[in-house]
Parts: C-alpha cells; sequence; structure tokens
C-alpha cells in the first residue's frame, strides 16, 4: 500500500529560512497578521550554523530584528590609502547564526507559525491557493513566498559570473599595536586571471575576519584561497589561530532582475531574496533591500493590494550590465575600475550610488573619474546585443 500523505492548510508559507524568508516571518509578525492568520516555514535542514557573513550600511535606524543581531559596526573605512569617514553611514556586521537564533525565539513564541523540515517535491498554483508537495505531506497554501530560486518554472539560469568568498576569522596571538581599520577592497594581492580583493573586518585589536573574494567565472578553490590568506596575514608578523571558516558563492547575475514593480493580481507564487533580484548583480549586497522587500510585501498583504516586486530603475540595471561585461570579458581590468572608483570618489559616495540613491548628475561624475573609454567600448557591445 502507499503511504499516506499528511494534508496541511496554511495562509502564508515559506520556502527556506534563511534571511529572506526569516526577515518576512519577523515582519509578518512585527505588522500583526500571524495573531490569527497561520504561517509555516519548510527547509532543508534543522541545524542552522554561523554559515555566513551579513553586511550592510545604513544611515537610518535600524529595526529591533537587525538592532538586537548587529555585533559590530564601524563609522571609518580604509581606502586605497586613506582613512574615511563612512558619515552619514555606518557599516554593520552580522553573524547568521546571531540572526537565526534572535528570528526562531522570536517566532515560536506565536503558536501560529509552523517549522517543517523537508525537501519540496512539486509546486502548483490554483486560482485560490498553492499546493505543495513534500515526500510526505501536501500543503495548501493562499500565499507561497519562495527564496528557492530552483524551484522557479524556469529553472536555475546559466550564471556566468560568480561572487566566491573563502573567509579565516583569525584570532592574533598576541595584541595588534594598532587597531586593524574596516577594508572594504583591498586589491594588493595576486588577480589570477580575475578580480580579486581581501576583505577585512575587525574585531579589535586581536581578532578580525579575512575574506579573499573573487569575481570571476570560476569560484574559488580552497587550496588557492588558503595561499593568499597565509601571505596576507603573514605581513603581520604574528601568529594567529583561525576561529571560523566562512565560504560561499552567489550569482552574478542579472536574470533575477524583476521586469514589473508588482506581481500580476492572480500570482500566488511570489520570489523572495535571491530569487527575486535582491542581490545587487555588481556587487552581492543585498541583505536591506532584503528587509524592504519583506516590509513591502506585508503591507501590501494588509491593504489587499498586488504584491511588490525588488523593481530597479532601468538605469541602474544598465550599469551593472556594463560592469559584468568587463569583469566576464576583461577580468584583468576589474582591479584598475575598481581602485580608481575608491581612490577618486569618497566611500560614502560609492554606497550611495551602490544602494541606488544618487541622481544623474552624481552618476556622470562617478563615470567621468572611471576609464571612461572602456565603458563606452561595453556600451557598443552592450547595444549591439539588444
Amino acid at each position: 500500500m502507499g503511504q499516506t500523505l499528511r494534508r496541511l492548510e496554511f495562509d502564508y508559507l515559506i520556502a527556506g529560512a534563511g534571511a529572506s524568508g526569516l526577515l518576512l516571518a519577523l515582519e509578518l509578525k512585527r505588522q500583526g497578521l500571524l495573531k490569527e492568520k497561520s504561517l509555516c516555514l519548510i527547509e532543508r535542514d534543522r541545524f542552522k550554523r554561523n554559515d555566513r557573513t551579513w553586511c550592510f550600511w545604513s544611515k537610518s535606524k535600524l529595526s529591533n530584528a537587525l538592532e538586537q543581531t548587529a555585533g559590530f559596526k564601524w563609522s571609518h573605512c580604509f581606502s586605497e590609502g586613506q582613512l574615511q569617514n563612512l558619515a552619514p553611514y555606518q557599516y554593520y556586521h552580522i553573524r547568521s547564526e546571531d540572526f537565526y537564533t534572535y528570528a526562531w525565539r522570536e517566532l515560536q513564541e506565536l503558536p501560529t507559525v509552523t517549522n517543517i523540515i523537508g525537501s519540496i517535491v512539486h509546486v502548483e498554483q490554483n486560482d485560490t491557493h498553492v499546493e505543495v508537495v513534500l515526500p510526505d505531506s501536501v500543503i495548501h497554501s493562499k500565499w507561497l513566498f519562495n527564496s528557492v530560486p530552483a524551484l522557479n518554472k524556469s529553472g536555475m539560469p546559466h550564471i556566468r559570473l560568480w561572487q566566491s568568498f573563502y573567509g579565516w576569522r583569525v584570532k592574533f596571538t598576541k595584541r595588534l599595536q594598532e587597531p586593524l581599520p574596516l577594508i572594504l577592497m583591498d586589491f594588493d594581492l595576486e588577480q589570477q586571471h580575475s578580480t580579486q580583493f581581501m576583505y577585512l573586518l575587525p574585531f579589535g585589536n586581536q581578532e578580525a575576519l579575512f575574506e579573499l573574494t573573487r569575481f570571476g567565472a570560476e569560484p574559488l578553490q580552497a587550496h588557492e584561497a588558503e595561499n593568499q590568506l597565509r601571505n596576507y596575514l603573514s605581513r603581520y608578523k604574528t601568529d594567529y589561530t583561525i576561529e571560523e571558516l566562512e565560504v560561499n558563492q552567489i550569482p552574478m547575475s542579472q536574470a533575477f532582475d524583476a521586469q514589473r514593480k508588482q506581481h500580476r493580481a492572480s500570482q500566488r507564487i511570489v520570489p523572495i531574496g535571491s530569487a527575486a533580484g535582491a542581490l545587487k548583480p555588481s556587487s552581492g549586497y543585498g541583505f536591506l533591500k532584503m528587509q524592504a522587500h519583506a516590509k513591502a510585501i506585508v503591507e501590501a498583504l494588509h491593504a489587499h493590494r498586488p504584491v511588490p516586486t525588488i523593481y530597479r530603475k532601468k538605469r541602474f540595471r544598465l550599469y551593472d550590465a556594463l560592469l559584468l561585461q568587463i569583469l566576464e570579458k576583461k577580468p584583468q581590468q576589474g582591479r584598475l575600475v575598481f581602485k580608481q572608483l575608491f581612490k577618486r570618489i569618497p566611500t560614502p559616495m560609492i554606497l550611495k550610488f551602490l544602494d541606488e540613491e544618487t541622481h544623474i548628475f552624481e552618476e556622470m561624475r562617478i563615470f567621468s573619474r572611471l576609464p571612461i573609454m572602456l565603458f563606452l567600448r561595453q556600451l557598443i557591445l552592450y547595444s549591439l546585443k539588444k
């Protein structure tokens, strides 16, 4: 006899309990939608560990979830030989384990929240609900918020470029004489036919995260990264122990960019997180964008309005497309582009540009200080492809 499947019903279903899924769940709680309505979070792995670091900058007061879990923040960074004030921004760091712990503590207080461990086998949308099939269950929900790109009907797109990183959180055996600075991009290392830099987050005078990051077609391999990390750390002439390892890769692709500002009224499967284009293709930052999208989704549900996408202005999508072309076709030029950017433009203006909050005249100023002919050639090639 075949196995009898459990049949469950919920108002909201979230596939994937990572950053975007938990931010949405917390926002549903904050705005009061979980007082009477039910939520189910489906995840493949019950044991969430400190699998990544989330960093972001903000000039606004943080939400309670982020304020509670942001372990460190910085008001200055070292860039191209200069210590720069980041005002009006501050740069924040969150360990994923701290955020997971906080989020589940908040959600487990609610009797309307259920957590299911399992892999989704099939998804189908009907006029009034979404049906999700697991190996032992069939779930009906009014909404499915999906953070798993592979669940999309079109499947995973072909990714030509990756941002991959391999980091060591190290503890020096002796306190360093000078405090380490926050460094977003240090290109003083081998490029290995790609665009590579060291990212440094200091946690006082004795501990720091050193993370080798690559923008390229081939993700970093452990032996490559470890050699570069050892060489870089040898500059400090101090022994150290490796406290944590951080390894990940994220797509640098515009395939997830939303083409509309809102989802169709009939659409009940809504992408969130990287599946919704939250990660900026040219940088990989997206944590605050996920939070803003979560807030906008819940406000739309409250008001019975169409659910918003993460829509980006066309000119910022064009800027990303040109940089991605350079990184793919001329990876040896990536180092030049970023070094000139950080040398000639104040870091707060770069952060504003990455937030896509600059106006056109500020953007003209930024591009005038970059290798303009390189970008013009890429613009011509981009136009011919279109």
